[in-house]
């Protein structure tokens, strides 16, 4: 299956691809070793600090690729069935 994304589309995929793989690098991964080593504190630290941080950018990257794709959408014919 082929998209075509335009270039602002390219720019906020990319952005959000990286912002994800930063939180689960730095977030996700760690919080899960913690959690497996029964390590509870070092998890909620990771959680409660680290993550909030790092979850931001991903946040901030659903909404906008939410907006144009909202916009995008809106324009499109709809199916007469």
């Amino acid at each position: 299956m082929t998209t075509h994304l335009t270039t602002k589309e390219k720019i906020l995929a990319a952005k959000f691809t990286d912002d994800r793989k930063n939180l689960v690098a730095r977030g996700l991964v760690p919080a899960t070793t913690a959690l497996r080593t029964h390590d509870i504190k070092e998890a909620l630290r990771i959680s409660n600090i680290i993550i909030r941080l790092i979850y931001q950018p991903v946040r901030n990257g659903i909404k906008a690729i939410t907006v144009v794709y909202s916009i995008t959408t809106t324009f499109l014919p709809v199916a007469q069935f």
